[in-house]
């Protein structure tokens, strides 16, 4: 996620009741083109018990110009 209009990524959990954001980000995440990527983690531990369980990965595109 590099450059002035970058949009968001969210990770998303369902378990029947809707989408909720585990976590997310949004805007320029590198300090240069070309830097390493970063990275996280989320806990998915509390949903073990879960009869269902669906994520996703969310992403909403920025104002810029896309090639």
């Amino acid at each position: 996620m590099y450059g002035a209009d970058m949009g968001s990524l969210a990770l998303q959990v369902n378990t029947g009741g809707g989408w909720t954001s585990l976590w997310s980000v949004s805007g320029q995440q590198q300090g240069a083109e070309g830097s390493a990527w970063k990275q996280n983690s989320v806990d998915l531990s509390a949903y073990a018990g879960e009869a269902s369980c669906q994520i996703r990965f969310f992403a909403t595109r920025g104002a810029g110009n896309f090639l």
